[in-house]
């Protein structure tokens, strides 16, 4: 995924279950695959992955991401669904200049040099203890906690807080029932973050504790964790050995190959986590379903507007 694709971040819709904040319809799940897929290129199982790097990236506000479904959901052309997610085509820039910036003490700019126009993310609404926007050399901003004079990691409390370079990182592990720890000499640095029982990685690969996938990137570095769980009922970690392990459904629950994408007529069927989902992509703009590859490298099935350029870089 590229690089203002990240920018989103991304995690699964809860489809099935009902009643707890922030769940989404079949229905819903659907029209927001099918916008953001016709208008900003992404796989139609994009919604689905935003929810699943909600809780990997923990500094993302849910409440940022519910706001921007609900209003590409109320969208009636790829204008608006691209505004939804803070990118704004009517506002042209030159990439060559001011390519990230602040407006104002907490609003961040960014001119994407694949793009050529604006894209805008208020700091405050967008990421949990993050709201100042920091101007650095080279034209370059950043969304922080704010400002810090001695680099340092340490856990405040179940707190993770890092400062690094004068910039100031907060992260409350206990949103994600998660435990602070600090790695003193992974990698290069000194950092603090968050993980089960406040243990470290061992070695590299993915394993399960209950329904949490556990994903180790690196020795004696903190974990990415998930609870499976939270994505939609059913879904569980499986363990299949050898630093492998995935979010799924059980085998014998499974209702197709995870995956994989086809067209049949303009619906896309998609598999996900061992999930059948469908998208009518001719219910968005007379939208159609093909396979497209952009770069000439990777070829992806998806909707498509031929009146609507998508957003470049995506």
């Amino acid at each position: 995924m590229s690089r203002m694709a990240i920018l989103l971040l991304a995690g699964m819709v809860c489809t099935c279950c009902q009643g707890s904040k922030g769940d989404l319809s079949a229905s819903d799940v659907e029209r927001l695959g099918v916008r953001m897929s016709a208008c900003m290129g992404f796989p139609a199982s994009v919604p689905l992955m935003i929810r699943y790097e909600m809780q990997e990236h923990m500094e993302i506000s849910k409440a940022w991401v519910l706001a921007a479904e609900a209003c590409t959901l109320k969208a009636d052309n790829c204008v608006q669904v691209v505004n939804c997610w803070g990118y704004f085509p009517d506002e042209p820039c030159d990439p060559v200049d001011d390519e990230f910036w602040c407006e104002g003490g907490s609003v961040r700019g960014i001119c994407d040099y694949s793009a050529d126009f604006v894209y805008r993310e208020d700091c405050g609404d967008k990421y949990v203890d993050h709201a100042v926007c920091l101007e650095l050399e080279n034209d370059w901003s950043v969304c922080k906690a704010g400002a810090c004079q001695v680099d340092d990691a340490y856990c405040q409390g179940n707190v993770a807080v890092n400062c690094d370079d004068g910039m100031l990182d907060r992260v409350d592990c206990s949103r994600a029932g998660l435990k602070c720890s600090v790695a003193d000499e992974a990698l290069w640095e000194k950092y603090a973050g968050c993980s089960i029982d406040g243990q470290l990685c061992k070695g590299w690969g993915n394993y399960c504790v209950g329904t949490k996938i556990v994903k180790c990137l690196e020795e004696d570095w903190h974990p990415e964790v998930v609870d499976c769980a939270l994505l939609f009922p059913g879904l569980t970690c499986i363990d299949s050995g050898d630093g492998h392990a995935e979010c799924t459904l059980p085998e014998d629950l499974r209702e197709c190959e995870n995956h994989v994408e086809k067209c049949n007529g303009n619906t896309l069927e998609s598999c996900v986590l061992g999930k059948k989902f469908t998208f009518n992509c001719a219910s968005f703009q007379g939208a159609t379903c093909g396979t497209v590859d952009p770069d000439g490298e990777d070829e992806m099935t998806r909707c498509i507007l031929d009146s609507w350029d998508v957003v470049p870089g995506w």
